[in-house]
């Protein structure tokens, strides 16, 4: 519980409802509440005590909705599996991993990651190429593309381009996968005209 939110909630609980709530050994089965980081939680905690209802913050395996390139590769599992058609709100994606992620870490100065990067990534760049090659052509215009880091938000890391060769020279230089997808023109918006995400 390093984060300083979560560290936040403990002492409010602990301080103003200390009769409901104490805080239990790490190793605990018995609990009510677990919270913490989504990738750190000891799931295997959950359950051995029958009848006890166990509140956490995460769902197990809910990463694959966080992260840009799990979520894609779901969708596109999913839709290959059942030969049904991609939903026409979902844009075309594209899974693109930097051609040498390794070396890009060292220079960023991330070597714990290095030793989580040596397996071969899932990567699309010539089904991007060849689909904006082929959309170009149908719409008689350059296509509008993002790209759009793994674990990314608010905006960060992201590229904006109409030549697909720019994208895969800028997600090379990365230190995670992208997505790259077809730019969505008129998005649907709330009021205010704001965007938003569901996941």
């Amino acid at each position: 519980m390093k984060s300083s939110v979560y560290k936040a909630v403990s002492n409010f609980l602990l301080k103003t409802a200390p009769e409901d709530w104490r805080k239990l050994p790490a190793n605990s089965a018995s609990f009510q509440l677990m919270f913490g980081e989504r990738n750190k939680l000891p799931f295997g905690r959950l359950g051995h005590d029958p009848g006890l209802v166990q509140l956490v913050n995460y769902y197990r395996g809910s990463d694959i909705l966080c992260r840009k390139t799990a979520m894609v590769r779901l969708f596109k599992d999913f839709f290959k599996s059942t030969s049904k058609p991609p939903p026409k709100w979902l844009p075309e994606s594209f899974i693109l991993c930097p051609k040498d992620i390794t070396r890009n870490l060292q220079k960023a100065g991330e070597q714990g990651a290095v030793l989580v990067c040596k397996s071969p990534k899932p990567d699309e760049r010539e089904d991007f190429l060849k689909a904006a090659k082929k959309l170009a052509k149908q719409e008689e215009k350059p296509v509008i593309w993002i790209a759009k880091s793994s674990a990314g938000s608010k905006g960060e890391g992201i590229m904006i381009s109409s030549n697909p060769k720019e994208l895969i020279e800028f997600v090379d230089k990365q230190t995670q996968g992208f997505i790259v997808q077809r730019y969505i023109n008129n998005p649907y918006l709330l009021t205010g005209d704001r965007k938003f995400d569901i996941r």
